[in-house]
């Protein structure tokens, strides 16, 4: 299809058909492949020809095949208010855009291996791979302001894939998982954005990002964190695996751009925000500066004067007792 649309609504499911898209359809976001209304669902191979568009304007919308590149690199947008659902291998040179506030969702037991990016504009690309499959491979994935990527499970992100925070919410252990873990390559904090840690254990590990670029005036919000100022804990934030994992200090750099969100600190809950510090091992943990040294003189000082005015009772206590 070029410069048309195909147009599906009332619970079609289309059995093993390809099926080749090639623009954006006849009203630009409209789409090349517009779901109207129902739940509808297409099991063959999807290629991509040119950049495109699909739109689920509303309800959903299922694919159970591949769907990747035909060769050359492009992009395929997904657009709508409603659900779309990919299940198979996402391949090529294929990048994937989700605008729309519908939720794009990656499910099911095959992996994906294409080489192009992943960009969230707006709405929520949900990971509910089997734990250890990769549902986003590629260079990059970027979370924009009004944007959302919920991971369900562990290891749904390619460990070679580098992860750009600008304006959006990094939501992990959507399923609630006991123990969940993604090991990714480096973050890029372009713009103020989250990461909201889910329920249990959860282990975001990035490696050294000291040589990426973190906007000035922006600020990594780290919410429901719950861990040891010692490091380990249930949640755990890794930049590499030495104290030079973020450049700065936990005023300066990109160390004082990371802010704890009334985090649980050894078992007691904080309703507070604390600065961020760097541990030998990479983990980044809450704050809890020493007091000055001019502090502690003051406060021993007056704890000094307390015992000699203590003393001085005492002993006119005494004298009272004796003259009576």
């Amino acid at each position: 299809m070029s410069g048309g649309q195909l147009q599906v609504q009332g619970n079609i499911s289309v059995g093993n058909e390809y099926l080749t898209l090639n623009g954006v359809g006849t009203a630009g976001s409209d789409g090349a492949l517009r779901n109207i209304a129902g739940n509808n669902s297409w099991a063959g191979t999807v290629i991509v020809n040119t950049s495109s568009t699909v739109n689920t304007t509303a309800d959903s919308l299922y694919f159970s095949g591949n769907v990747g590149a035909n060769g050359s690199a492009s992009t395929l947008t997904f657009n709508g208010n409603g659900n779309t659902t990919l299940s198979g291998n996402i391949n090529g040179a294929l990048s994937v855009v989700k605008n729309g506030t519908g939720t794009l969702l990656y499910n099911g037991t095959v992996g994906s291996t294409n080489t192009g990016s992943t960009t969230i504009n707006a709405g929520t690309l949900e990971l509910n791979k089997n734990s250890g499959t990769v549902a986003v491979s590629g260079s990059t994935i970027t979370i924009n302001s009004g944007g959302t990527l919920l991971s369900d499970n562990s290891e749904n992100i390619g460990n070679g894939v580098n992860m750009v925070l600008n304006g959006g919410t990094w939501t992990t252990n959507g399923a609630g998982a006991a123990s969940w873990v993604e090991n990714l390559n480096t973050l890029t904090l372009s713009s103020t954005s989250t990461l909201n840690l889910g329920a249990n254990n959860n282990t975001v590990a990035y490696t050294n990002s000291s040589g990426t670029t973190w906007a000035g005036s922006s600020v990594l919000y780290i919410e429901n964190w719950n861990g040891l100022l010692a490091g380990g804990g249930n949640d755990e934030v890794f930049f590499g695996s030495s104290a030079g994992g973020l450049g700065g200090t936990s005023y300066t750099g990109q160390l004082g751009e990371v802010i704890f969100v009334d985090p649980t600190i050894n078992g007691v809950a904080e309703n507070i925000e604390y600065h961020a510090t760097i541990l030998s091992t990479g983990e980044v943990v809450p704050f809890e500066p020493t007091p000055e040294p001019g502090t502690v003189a003051v406060g021993a000082a007056l704890g000094i004067l307390g015992l000699l005015r203590e003393l001085r009772r005492r002993k006119e206590r005494n004298a009272i007792g004796t003259k009576e």
